[in-house]
């Protein structure tokens, strides 16, 4: 998350700035609203208390920004939001002149990965011999529960074959750590 600015002295669409994913704006109290989305829009705040997201843009003529025309050939979108409220604990008394960094709470990452990295299970059917046994109960190949704030961007479970034992290997080979604010 990067803090932005509005600025009075530079034209309306200097304000807009990229959210890949996620915007937020916070109160010196410490409640924040926050703004998830599954595609990259701009988004502004334009006034205090104030967050303006632009879900598309039109330009007669070219903007200098190296497309060299302007950008008329508009389509129809899905656009998807999810909004949260939280009231922030981690802030400070001036949280405008604070360098603290401010961080997405445990609730809007989950909120972002449902939104962003939906669940897709691709199951392989099992050769015959290994269909007669029967499965197991219960299986936990970890020895404690990983933390609440990772985030498992790739994981591959597979049984293997090793001395005439058949074991279940889980590789968890994408694992991705995230900061995060805590709230009440």
């Amino acid at each position: 998350m990067s803090r932005r600015e509005t600025y009075d002295k530079i034209p309306l669409q200097g304000n807009y700035y990229p959210m890949p994913s996620l915007a937020f704006i916070q109160a010196s109290n410490g409640r924040r609203f926050s703004v998830h989305s599954r595609q990259s829009l701009g988004v502004a705040s334009l006034q205090n208390g104030w967050l303006e997201i632009m879900l598309d843009r039109r330009l007669v003529r070219d903007d200098g920004r190296g497309l060299g025309q302007g950008v008329m050939d508009n389509r129809v979108m899905n656009v998807v939001f999810h909004l949260t409220v939280e009231s922030n604990i981690s802030t400070t008394s001036n949280s405008v002149s604070s360098s603290y960094p401010l961080n997405p709470s445990l609730l809007s990452h989950r909120v972002g990965s449902h939104l962003n990295y939906p669940l897709h299970a691709f199951i392989s059917k099992k050769s015959q011999e290994l269909s007669v046994k029967p499965p197991p109960r219960s299986f936990s190949p970890l020895a404690t529960p990983l933390p609440c704030d990772l985030h498992i961007v790739n994981f591959k479970f597979q049984a293997v074959k090793v001395l005439q034992h058949h074991m279940k290997v889980l590789d968890l080979s994408d694992l991705h750590r995230r900061h995060y604010d805590l709230v009440l």
